[in-house]
């Protein structure tokens, strides 16, 4: 049992508690509040002067794919195939990457890792907590999206059309097979199986949703359009110029991934703006911040989303951006993303404001365990 006590909580969820404690056992957030009854036997994180928050979430990133200091043998990210759907990021995750031990540091308790977006279908993506470990214990959403590109940085350079039509071939095919088996179900008979149908007929289903980058708002529409007509759940990824479409992009339901912004406009599209993350959830669209790690290092997020905030987004939306905002999109909600009685202890205590320059993570918890903790002289490696 542990407790973090007399911390200003951000609990996204609830507000703000001034000087509130959080009391943690089995590895559960059991009691949140003032003036809590804190056990004796409870081992106390005292958080006075510090801020705690909901362990941050990296929404969209390469950790683990595309390892720090491998070179070429490290790039996991893209294979030369168009149609890779059966493609699992998880399979190809190397759980000694450095730059996990760069989020811990940063507070980051989760993230989704993905493929790359050089073909049209590039595989499934994961959501994994950032804890010591391997494989399965740490992975809580299997099922974290189907990545797909019909935007400019395709490798083999075919016009938008073709692929959208080549990505409607697979639609129909995929939905072809989910009502083959839907009626061998109903007489009692093993459906068929397809891995590489499979995972798009989890579209259909439900079971799954589709990331589709896109960048400039005609791709956008494109993306819109294309949920539209076949009736799968749809996650807009990089969003470069959803501000321009943000009454398409509300109206139609779908989600958003924005980001990175904090990149040039070289190969990316003409209107990008830091702007455009505070235009989407001034609309009312869910938003969530990402670093596409490693074109933005994944332990800067918090500078990705103090910027969008610089530049227009709320405070508050900021931070769930990276929170429970990027729980909710990536369906792990359940158990991160905020600080509530039930869920996960994933928490990260910084000794000022998020958003604030010299703001530094002193600590962070995964399932109520210490795996980051700053050394009272500083962290320096060099």
């Amino acid at each position: 049992m542990k407790a973090i006590v007399n911390g200003t909580l951000y609990t996204v969820a609830q507000g703000i508690i001034k000087n509130g404690s959080i009391i943690i056992e089995k590895g559960k957030i059991t009691a949140i509040g003032q003036n809590l009854d804190i056990p004796e036997e409870a081992e106390l994180i005292l958080a006075k002067g510090a801020h705690v928050y909901p362990g941050l979430i990296d929404a969209d990133c390469k950790v683990g794919i595309f390892e720090e200091g491998q070179g070429p043998i490290g790039n996991d990210t893209n294979e030369p195939i168009a149609l890779g759907s059966q493609l699992r990021a998880f399979d190809a995750t190397w759980w000694e990457d450095v730059a996990f031990d760069d989020c811990r540091k940063a507070g980051i308790t989760a993230m989704s890792i993905g493929p790359g977006s050089n073909n049209l279908i590039n595989g499934q993506c994961f959501v994994t907590k950032t804890s010591f470990g391997v494989l399965d214990h740490q992975v809580i959403n299997p099922f974290a999206g189907l990545k797909i590109n019909i935007t400019g940085t395709r490798s083999n350079n075919n016009d938008r059309t073709l692929d959208i039509a080549a990505l409607e071939v697979q639609l129909q095919k995929a939905k072809e097979l989910l009502e083959k088996n839907t009626k061998l179900k109903e007489k009692g008979e093993e459906p068929d199986e397809n891995p590489v149908l499979d995972p798009i007929v989890a579209l259909f289903t439900g079971e799954n949703f589709a990331r589709i980058t896109a960048f400039a708002n005609h791709e956008i529409s494109n993306a819109l359009e294309l949920a539209e007509k076949w009736g799968f759940p749809l996650v807009l990824e990089r969003c470069y110029e959803g501000h321009l479409v943000a009454d398409q992009i509300k109206k139609s339901g779908a989600k958003v991934i924005a980001g990175p912004t904090f990149v040039n406009r070289m190969g990316k599209a003409q209107n990008l703006s830091l702007k455009m993350p505070g235009v989407l959830a001034k609309a009312g669209i869910p938003v969530a911040l990402c670093t596409d790690h490693p074109i933005i290092p994944s332990e800067n997020l918090t500078m990705q989303a103090a910027l969008n905030c610089r530049d227009g987004m709320p405070e508050e939306e900021a931070i769930k951006a990276i929170t429970l905002g990027a729980a909710e999109i990536l369906k792990v909600d359940d158990r991160v993303g905020s600080l509530e009685v039930g869920k996960d202890a994933d928490i990260a205590i910084f000794d000022q404001p998020l958003f604030k320059v010299k703001a530094q993570c002193l600590a962070t918890l995964v399932n109520g365990e210490l795996i980051w903790q700053k050394d009272e002289e500083g962290d320096c490696s060099c």
